[in-house]
């Protein structure tokens, strides 16, 4: 074959593939469209969770940190207080 044919025909064919690759590698690395997303339906699990009671509404209030639990903290701690004077003031 001919150099004077062959140098453009294999500079063409590896410019087209080039431009092919770089076509796909492209459309690969493109970031898809992120639909918002729609408003669902409400279905059987949508009409049970409605229907249905949270049990943790009726717990009663079991915090140890925020309940006076300490019954010596209303005792007197002095019972001569009142009763007894300091002969000395």
């Amino acid at each position: 074959m001919d150099t004077k044919r062959f140098l453009p025909l294999v500079s063409a064919v590896l410019l087209i593939t080039a431009v092919v690759a770089g076509y796909f590698i492209l459309k690969k690395l493109e970031k898809p469209q992120i639909s918002p997303i729609e408003e669902e339906q409400k279905g059987l699990g949508g009409e049970l969770y409605e229907q249905s009671q949270n049990p943790a509404e009726q717990l009663p209030d079991t915090n140890p940190f925020q309940v006076k639990t300490n019954p010596l903290d209303q005792a007197k701690t002095n019972p001569f207080e009142g009763l007894y004077k300091n002969p000395f003031q």
